[in-house]
């Protein structure tokens, strides 16, 4: 049973103060009955003293307005704030489709007057992922930066990077037809995605660089650079690829936060491949040969 000890205003929780609402809960193997509640005995003491006042020992049915009520047999806090929890486990679905359903339920619902709604557990790990963004940004300024001053100039490091957005629409071009939403982990596969873009453009780049040096003609070195890293770049993507497919099809407990981040890879490392050998020698031999005609 849960006794309301009613004296005034505020709330606490165990303590018989004047001037406060308590929340007591009792509990007893058999119920007090309302004779005995109010026959609670309560001392007397002054803040922060431990010898009584004057030793005066009260009831509580003189001090206080007891009835009886309804209410939760535990209070659960979070941040000194009350909360009320409510768990599920997914079954049938998976955790994507749940949570978007969630959500939308919620959005209709409208909450009263200091009551506010947050999400927890692996629900929230799927929603969150919006601060991600400023990492994959810095990724890639760091990206041009290094290879900036590598090459000495802004050409070749543009390039690699003009190459990288072609794989991020793969990646989501998958997550649409897949009806996955944006996470934590899709940014963690975006973020990955974009590191073996990258590796694969520089090593194509630096490759085909030397030829000219030794006095290939630069069509000629476009075409032995992208044919020679055709193999390590198709064994690369390959690979990759194969270890991210069970990831991808994997529906069990907790396989929906890895999946996302598989189905990212799996969309977007085709694209970026092809990209890397197409799109970038095209785009090589475009800048180059106007360099070269200019010279």
């Amino acid at each position: 049973q849960e006794v309301v000890v009613t004296a005034g205003a505020g709330t606490g929780k165990t303590t018989l103060l004047v001037e406060r609402l308590l929340n007591l809960l009792l509990r007893k193997e058999a119920p007090l009955k309302m004779t005995e509640i109010v026959a609670l005995t309560y001392t007397n003491r002054a803040a922060g003293e431990v010898v009584p006042v004057d030793g005066e020992t009260l009831l509580l049915g003189q001090v206080a307005d007891v009835r009886l009520t309804k209410g939760p047999l535990s209070i659960d806090r979070v941040n000194q704030t009350t909360v009320n929890m409510v768990n599920g486990t997914v079954r049938g679905r998976t955790l994507g489709e749940v949570a978007s359903d969630v959500r939308a339920a919620m959005q209709k619902l409208t909450l009263p007057k200091g009551y506010t709604l947050s999400y927890g557990g692996r629900m929230a790990t799927l929603g969150e992922g919006g601060g991600l963004w400023w990492v994959a940004v810095l990724a890639l300024v760091l990206t041009v930066v290094v290879l900036a001053v590598q090459y000495e100039s802004l050409t070749n490091p543009l390039l690699i990077v003009a190459v990288l957005p072609l794989g991020i629409a793969g990646a989501i071009a998958a997550l649409w037809l897949t009806q996955t939403p944006l996470s934590t982990t899709v940014f963690i596969g975006l973020i990955l995605l974009v590191g073996i873009s990258a590796n694969n453009a520089i090593v194509l780049v630096a490759y085909v660089e030397q030829l000219p040096r030794r006095g290939v003609p630069l069509v000629e070195a476009i075409r032995q650079g992208a044919s020679a890293r055709l193999r390590p770049k198709l064994m690369t993507a390959l690979v990759a690829m194969a270890g991210l497919a069970p990831l991808a099809r994997d529906t069990q407990e907790g396989g929906e936060i890895l999946k996302p981040l598989s189905l990212a890879v799996l969309g977007g490392l085709p694209v970026s491949l092809l990209a890397t050998l197409l799109v970038l020698p095209t785009a090589y031999w475009l800048i180059h040969r106007r360099r070269t005609l200019a010279t």
